[in-house]
C-alpha cells in the first residue's frame, strides 16, 4: 500500500527517506530505522487538537473528527489516513484538513499561502482517495496564531492527480 506520507518520498521531496529506501521497506527487504525525530513527531501528534481548535477559531469552519482509513475506489494500493475533515462555513462543502506543527524555522515556507511541495502532494493524494474537492492546511509554528499560523487551501486538480498516480504506479512496478 501507499499512503499520503509515501507520495512525497516517491517524488524525492522527503528530507528523511529516499524512494529507494521506501521501496526496500515496502518489499520487506529492510526494517524501518529508528526515527531521529521521534519527539518532534510525538509533539506534532499531540498538537493536532490545538491546531484544530485555532483553525476553527480563525476560519469559522467546523472541524470534523475523522479516524477512518480510506482506500481508493479503483487503486486498491492507495490509502489515506486523514488528520481530519472540515465543513466550510460559507458553502457547507466538506474538505480534508491537514494539521501541521512545524519548527519556527520552516514558518517562512508557508508565507503568502504557499504550501511546501511535500505537503501539497500529501493533500492531493488524500483528495483523490476521499473524492473530496479541497484541502485546508493548518500549519502552526508558534503561539501567536495571527503571525505563527498559515491556513492555505488547494482544490482538486485532475492533471496533478494523474501525475501522482503515474509516479505511484511506476514506483510499484
Amino acid at each position: 500500500t501507499l499512503g499520503g506520507s509515501d507520495i512525497p518520498i516517491i517524488f524525492g521531496l522527503s528530507p528523511w527517506t529516499t524512494a529507494l529506501e521506501l521501496w526496500h521497506l515496502k518489499k520487506g527487504n529492510i526494517k524501518p530505522a529508528p526515527s531521529a525525530n521521534e519527539d518532534a513527531m510525538e509533539m506534532g501528534h499531540l498538537m493536532e487538537p490545538i491546531i484544530g481548535h485555532f483553525y476553527q477559531k480563525r476560519t469559522g469552519n467546523e472541524e470534523i473528527e475523522d479516524t477512518l482509513m480510506y482506500q481508493h475506489a479503483t487503486q486498491d494500493y492507495a490509502i489515506a489516513d486523514l488528520d481530519g475533515r472540515f465543513r466550510d462555513k460559507n458553502t457547507g462543502e466538506i474538505g480534508v484538513l491537514e494539521k501541521k506543527f512545524i519548527t519556527f524555522r520552516k514558518g517562512k515556507d508557508w508565507d503568502d499561502d504557499a504550501i511546501p511541495p511535500m505537503y501539497e502532494m500529501q493533500g492531493r493524494w488524500d483528495m483523490s482517495i476521499t473524492e473530496l474537492g479541497m484541502v485546508d492546511f493548518a500549519a502552526m509554528w508558534g503561539n501567536n496564531t495571527e503571525t505563527d499560523m498559515a491556513i492555505p487551501r488547494i482544490h482538486r486538480d485532475a492533471g496533478a492527480e494523474s501525475l501522482i498516480y503515474a509516479r505511484a504506479d511506476a514506483f510499484r512496478e
